[in-house]
């Protein structure tokens, strides 16, 4: 998560954490918490990174079925220039294996506003990436539970119904 997402009270990817078992949060660009990667990049299996860039692969079944399992799916966090910068500048990224989703499946509100139609929040995307990678019953429940999340988020900015 880039550093300036933190303190966001719409920073859906802290939400992620709050509800995923094994989720974590690594900071970029803070003098105070210096990035550390080396764990991730030993650990057995396929490091993904869940990003549409460049060579990114789409998250078929197909795609899946070809990768060594257990699977750790790193999602930077951020405004797009942001994670497009920590794509760039971080070495372990190149280390990945890039991965995309074909785009958000519903059409929901969102607690920060977005020009693009094919973009979605980091809690969207996390969940998307579960339901191809884990299971589609999982990505429902995680979807139901930031319908829910979403629609009070925004009554308490008070552009809710």
């Amino acid at each position: 998560m880039h550093s300036g997402e933190w303190p966001r009270s719409s920073n859906t990817g802290r939400l992620a954490t709050l509800t995923l078992q094994n989720a974590g949060i690594r900071f970029q660009g803070s003098r105070d918490y210096p990035l550390k990667t080396d764990d991730l990049l030993e650990r057995p299996g396929s490091l993904l990174t869940l990003f549409p860039g460049c060579g990114a692969k789409p998250l078929t079944p197909e795609f899946i079925a070809t990768l060594p399992r257990p699977f750790t799916l790193i999602v930077p966090d951020g405004n797009w220039g942001q994670t497009k910068s920590m794509m760039r500048r971080l070495p372990m990224m190149r280390q990945t294996t890039p991965v995309e989703l074909p785009g958000p499946r519903l059409s929901l509100d969102r607690p920060r506003r977005n020009i693009f139609a094919d973009r979605m929040s980091t809690f969207e995307a996390i969940a998307q990436a579960i339901g191809c990678l884990e299971d589609p019953a999982a990505e429902d429940q995680l979807l139901d539970f930031f319908t829910v999340f979403v629609q009070r988020f925004l009554l308490m900015r008070g552009r809710g119904s």
